[in-house]
């Protein structure tokens, strides 16, 4: 599977500030805030939860509000791109990004003590480039 499909990562500053990682694939889009921020070396791993979401989460305008889980605030975005997906099914994502500052290959994957929470939490982690 090799397809390419855009991503965005806005900064969304509530109480608690994160951010929200957004991917659109074929019009189906899925959304993970990012508590503790996004992994910029190798082998770094961030908490992933995920939320609801919607193609508009493209289109909002910047400087906007956003209500999640995490409390409401204004929001920029961060980085926007393209990615390809190299691996994808239920529980696993592989996706090399091609963003200005999220650039590289990803790992985004629901282990299984994240499938029996209230939430579904996921980890992201950089791995190397194939």
């Amino acid at each position: 599977m090799n397809e390419t499909s855009r991503f965005i990562i806005q900064h969304h500053k509530t109480n608690r500030p994160h951010y929200d990682l957004t991917l659109e694939n074929n019009g189906e889009v899925r959304t993970w805030i990012l508590p503790r921020g996004i992994p910029e070396i190798e082998k770094d791993r961030k908490i992933a939860i995920e939320e609801p979401s919607d193609i508009n989460s493209f289109n909002e305008a910047p400087d906007s509000t956003k209500l999640d889980c995490y409390g409401e605030g204004k929001y920029k975005t961060w980085d926007s791109g393209s990615y390809n997906i190299e691996t994808e099914n239920s529980i696993k994502y592989i996706i090399s990004a091609s963003g200005k500052k999220f650039n590289g290959t990803f790992l985004l994957h629901n282990p299984g003590w994240g499938r029996w929470t209230k939430k579904k939490l996921w980890v992201i982690e950089k791995v190397p480039s194939k």
